[in-house]
């Protein structure tokens, strides 16, 4: 297992953080530390999708590895549907 250093950038709030995840672990659990350090009062994490170089993540059980995300890789999290403005 190594380790690995990732930016998840959360789209509608501007912010991003730096996580260290094992390579092993899935994409939805970065997804739900993300959500939980970026906006914790977040709807449901299946209102949002995780991309990766512009393509969103179809299967969230796969590994890091298995996408292949790579160390000082970025992941963009944004809301499944948009919102209207008001």
């Amino acid at each position: 297992m190594s380790a690995m250093r990732l930016r998840v950038q959360l789209a509608e709030a501007w912010d991003s953080i730096r996580l260290n995840v094992a390579a092993n672990e899935p994409i939805s659990a970065v997804k739900m530390r993300a959500l939980d350090s970026l906006d914790p009062e977040a709807d449901a994490p299946d209102a949002y999708v995780m991309t990766y170089r512009g393509e969103e993540i179809l299967d969230e059980s796969a590994r890091l590895a298995d996408v292949p995300v790579v160390t000082g890789s970025t992941l963009l999290i944004a809301r499944r549907r948009r919102r209207p403005v008001r």
